[in-house]
C-alpha cells in the first residue's frame, strides 16, 4: 500500500538524522556530567565555582533534550497510558493511534514554525546571554534556537511517519 511505502521511505530519512541528533545529545549530556561534576568540586573543594557555569548547564540542556526527542519518539520509548486503549482490537488501537499522531503532529508543525518565528525575532534582537559561559562574555541564543526548531522538524517527521504507519493499520482490510 502507498501509505507503507511512503512511510518506510520517510523512516529511511528521519532514522539517520534521529540517530546522530541522539548520538550528539549523549555526548553533550556526558559533557554536562562532567562540567556539573568539576563546578561541584571546584565549588565546595576548593572554593572557586566555574564562572558561568549555571547558563552553560541551561544552554547545554537544550541540545540534550531536544535532540534525544525524536530518537525517543521513533523507538516508542515515551511514556504513553494505554489500559483503555489495549483492550481494542488491533484495527481500533490503530485508528486511536492515527488520531493522537494527526493532533501531534498538528501541534509539532505549529510549534516548529513558531520556534522559527521565535529564532529569528531573537536573531535580530540580538539576544544575548547575560553571564559569562566558559571564558565567553555574552552567547548568543539565536543558534540555541534554530536548533531547537530543527529538532522539531525532525519529531514532526517521526510524528508523520508513525501517523501513516497507523493509519494503513487502520485502512488495511
Amino acid at each position: 500500500m502507498w501509505l507503507d511505502r511512503t512511510a518506510r521511505a520517510l523512516e529511511r530519512v528521519v532514522d539517520p538524522i534521529s540517530r546522530w541528533m541522539n548520538i550528539i545529545a549523549v555526548s553533550i549530556l556526558m559533557v554536562m556530567i562532567f562540567f556539573v561534576t568539576a563546578d561541584v568540586f571546584l565549588r565546595y573543594g576548593f572554593n572557586m565555582p566555574i564562572e558561568g557555569s549555571y547558563e552553560a548547564v541551561e544552554l547545554m540542556m537544550v541540545f540534550v533534550f531536544a535532540f534525544g526527542i525524536a530518537y525517543t519518539q521513533r523507538h516508542k520509548g515515551h511514556v504513553s497510558v494505554n489500559m483503555l486503549v489495549s483492550r481494542f482490537s488491533g484495527r481500533t488501537q490503530a485508528v486511536v493511534d492515527s488520531v493522537i499522531y494527526f493532533i501531534s503532529l498538528g501541534f509539532l508543525i505549529i510549534l516548529t514554525w513558531q520556534t522559527i518565528l521565535r529564532s529569528r525575532v531573537v536573531w535580530l534582537a540580538g539576544d544575548m546571554s547575560q553571564g559569562n559561559v566558559a571564558g565567553i562574555t555574552h552567547v548568543s541564543f539565536a543558534p540555541f534556537n534554530y536548533m531547537i526548531a530543527l529538532a522539531c522538524a525532525v519529531l514532526s517527521m517521526v510524528l508523520l511517519a508513525d501517523f501513516l504507519i497507523s493509519l494503513s493499520t487502520a485502512v488495511r482490510k
